[in-house]
Order: C-alpha cells, then sequence, then structure tokens
C-alpha cells in the first residue's frame, strides 16, 4: 500500500527496535516509540532520527490506552528474554503475557487497523522434521509457552477491521546498538574475544538464523503489503538456506578466525529443530540478503574498532 501509516513500536528500545526505527523513519512513515528505555534512545540514535520520532517512555503494564489514538499500525516487539531467572518469573508472565495480551486488546478497541506481532520460531520446539507454519507447536519452556499463548490470543481477535499477523522469526543476529549476547552466534563471539576458545556443547543441535537486517526488512515488507495477504497470518521469517548445526556456526568462525581453540560435544538437544519460511517468499515475496560470514565479520569488526563493547548489555 502507498499510504504511509502512523506506526507505534512498543519495545522500540530493544535489540530489533533500535534498529528499525531509523528505518521506519528512512521509509517516511510517523514513527512512536514506546519503552522503558533503560538506556536513553538519544544516545542510541542519529539526530536527524530523534528529531523525526516521538519517544514516549513507560512500562507496558501501565499503558495508557490513548496512546493507540490515531495510530494506523503497532509493530509489537516487547518481551524479556528467554534467558528467564526463575526470581523473575512473575515479572515474565506479568509482561511477556498479560500485559501484552492487554495491549491487543487496546489496540483493537482503539481503532487500530493492524497489529504486526513479533513472536519467534522457539514455539515449535525440538523437531526432527522441518517445522512450517502448519507444524502443531509444541512448546518446551516457560518463554515459548507465552509466546504461543500470545500468538492464539491474538489471532482470536483478528477480524475484517483489525489485521493481525503473526511473525515467528528465526534466531536474529547481527550488530545492533542495543546490543544482545545470548543468541548463540553472539555468544561464540564473545567467547572468541574474552577467552579465545569456543566451547560448543551440542554440536548437532540446529537452529534457522536470520540477520537483524533482514528481519527489519520483513516488518517493513509486511506494513507495505495488502490486507488480504497478511490477515489472520502467520510467516515463519527465515531462510531455508540458514537451517544450521552449532558444529557449522562455529566452524564459520573458525574460517574467519581460525586462531581459536575450538571444543565440540554432542550433548542432547531437545529444542534442536530447522524452520521451513517458504511461506513469506512466496506470498510475499521475502528474500533474505545478508548471510552468516557477513553477520560475523560485521560483529567482529565492530569489536576491533571499539564501536562495540562486548561487556555493553550482556
Amino acid at each position: 500500500m502507498n499510504k504511509k501509516f502512523k506506526i507505534l513500536v512498543i519495545g522500540a528500545g530493544g535489540y530489533i527496535g533500535s534498529m528499525l526505527i531509523p528505518e521506519l523513519v528512512n521509509e517516511g512513515y510517523e514513527t512512536i516509540c514506546f519503552d522503558r528505555f533503560t538506556v536513553d534512545p538519544k544516545t542510541k540514535l542519529k539526530k536527524e532520527v530523534v528529531k523525526k520520532i516521538h519517544i514516549i517512555k513507560g512500562d507496558i503494564r501501565k499503558i495508557d490506552s490513548t496512546i493507540f489514538n490515531h495510530i494506523d499500525v503497532v509493530i509489537d516487539l516487547v518481551g524479556l528474554t528467554k534467558n528467564i531467572n526463575m526470581k523473575k518469573e512473575q515479572e515474565v508472565f506479568e509482561i511477556n503475557k498479560s500485559a501484552r495480551e492487554k495491549m491487543i486488546r487496546l489496540a483493537k478497541q482503539n481503532g487500530v487497523k493492524r497489529y504486526i506481532r513479533i513472536s519467534s520460531g522457539n514455539v515449535y520446539g525440538g523437531s526432527l522434521n522441518e517445522v512450517t507454519e502448519e507444524t502443531v507447536p509444541n512448546p518446551t519452556n516457560t518463554y515459548a509457552k507465552i509466546n504461543l499463548a500470545v500468538d492464539n490470543e491474538a489471532l482470536l481477535l483478528n477480524d475484517d477491521n483489525f489485521s493481525v499477523t503473526i511473525l515467528r522469526f528465526a534466531s536474529i543476529y547481527g550488530f545492533s546498538t542495543n546490543m544482545r549476547w545470548d543468541q548463540s552466534i553472539h555468544s561464540m563471539i564473545m567467547d572468541l574475544f574474552c577467552k579465545n576458545q569456543i566451547i560448543v556443547k551440542s554440536k548437532l543441535s540446529k537452529r534457522p538464523f536470520l540477520h537483524i537486517k533482514d528481519a527489519i526488512a520483513a516488518i517493513i515488507l509486511v506494513i507495505k503489503s495488502d490486507r488480504i495477504k497478511i490477515s489472520g497470518e502467520i510467516f515463519n521469517v527465515g531462510s531455508n538456506e540458514y537451517n544450521l548445526t552449532m558444529e557449522e556456526i562455529v566452524k564459520k568462525i573458525n574460517q574467519i578466525e581460525n586462531k581459536c581453540k575450538i571444543t565440540l560435544l554432542d550433548e542432547k538437544d531437545e529444542n534442536s529443530f530447522s524452520m521451513n519460511s517458504k511461506k513469506i517468499h512466496e506470498l510475499l515475496g521475502f528474500k533474505p540478503k545478508f548471510d552468516i560470514n557477513y553477520g560475523i565479520v560485521e560483529i567482529i569488526n565492530k569489536l576491533r574498532t571499539k564501536e562495540l563493547n562486548i561487556n555493553e548489555n550482556s
């Protein structure tokens, strides 16, 4: 569609949101950014971007319904990460489930037309077969179970006036101004720099991977797509080419930095799976542009030039 929507990004200060905001501005969208912003976004974004966005600092558990007034599209990036501290399970439930479900209802009640919910391929759990959107999910941990529950709740609200789209991302990697180090590629690079050693616990464990720039491109593609193609739809977002084992990942790192000591173990991983992303490729024309080597070199170079601090946001 040609219309330049007014977009509300909830969770705008996180790993993906920090890189999404400048791209939305570049596309000409009026962009409102909501987050707790533990890090001042003005220190992470270029001045010309800050001038063109509206920043609202707040907790989604206390979000005011009026924030959704006159919003065309909500992009839901909220969520505490999958590395859940057991002492914080109540907070995780409040934010990842209760607050998100309330947020979806408020968006619909206040006239939002499109709701793009960022979910995760982890809802499928471990599988020997390649999973598609038709695969019955089998979440194995709290984070994944909550993700699936909110996916289902959001889809129940989809109708002719409120279009819901679920994007189940592959494992996202790549540089962000608000970096995360708990993703497998990132943690391996961290071990490379800090210990000059990478220990892989489950060498045959497989995951789908997607560069953050391609993840952002997929979100923007959905915003631009005709409603009939995205309403009530679930899309796996990844690349069939990049369903890789941990052993394959570490070998790619070693090809670039061959001075690192590598230890490969063969522990069982019940969450190992590969993801088929054919649907979004065929229906919307999504084509990832960035490969694993690009992401590895990108992060290593930014660490070397000190643009990225390995202790920051870790």
